[in-house]
């Protein structure tokens, strides 16, 4: 049996997400319906990754997708019963993050793939997660900006962190299988951090934006590759 199974509609109706918002150690969420065989991902990719025991190589890996022509992308999976993952941002402005996450995506993969909205023979299927987003406070953020202290601090963070301090950013587990057997083909599990720029001023949920435009050209990379 697959470590990853078939993923079902129902689980992810109830999942809880669970995924710390301040580290990349991200955690299971239940989103999957199993974590088992997960390894740490490439250097510059995602947080974690897992393909099935099967495929032992990248040119394996490239062989299974190969004769994939479309893809199928899923509404955007938002859990709001852990209110702390989601950083008081409201249900409105998550439905409009989830929206643009999946626009994101059908918009990285559009020149390779046809952009399906049902199963079928050579469709890839795309399930995604959004497990946490984290909204900067603007003060702290305009301060380790403009104020030459707080930039010091911001980018000590940087250096011992990997990542600038109150740049928000996002948490996700994704899964992509055979749209017609449900075969999963691999998944994902990762936090992405947004970068130090003035949108955060302006659009605290930049950050997020941000890190869905990543994992979309992330996701273009892995498939088209």
């Amino acid at each position: 049996m697959s470590p990853i199974g078939t993923y079902s509609r129902s689980i992810l109706l109830t999942c809880i997400l669970t995924l710390t918002a301040c580290t990349s150690n991200t955690g299971p969420s239940g989103f999957l319906t199993s974590y088992d065989g997960f390894r740490s991902g490439p250097k510059g990719g995602v947080d974690w990754f897992w393909a099935p025991p099967e495929i032992k190589s990248e040119a394996a890996f490239k062989a299974s997708i190969r004769s994939y022509r479309a893809v199928m992308i899923d509404p955007v999976w938002i859990s709001t019963k852990d209110k702390k993952n989601f950083d008081g941002v409201e249900q409105k402005k998550l439905n409009e993050l989830a929206s643009h996450f999946r626009q994101e995506i059908a918009s990285a993969l559009g020149s390779r793939y046809q952009i399906v909205s049902h199963p079928g023979n050579g469709v890839l299927r795309i399930a995604i997660a959004l497990t946490g987003v984290e909204s900067p406070n603007r003060l702290l953020a305009a301060t380790s900006t403009f104020s030459p202290f707080g930039l010091g601090i911001s980018t000590i963070k940087k250096l011992t962190t990997g990542e600038h301090s109150n740049v928000g950013g996002a948490s996700m587990e994704a899964l992509v299988t055979d749209a017609q057997s449900g075969k999963a083909l691999f998944a994902a599990i990762d936090r992405q951090p947004g970068s130090k720029d003035l949108n955060k001023i302006a659009d605290s949920l930049s950050g997020a934006k941000q890190a869905f435009k990543w994992w979309a050209e992330r996701f273009r990379r892995v498939l088209t590759q």
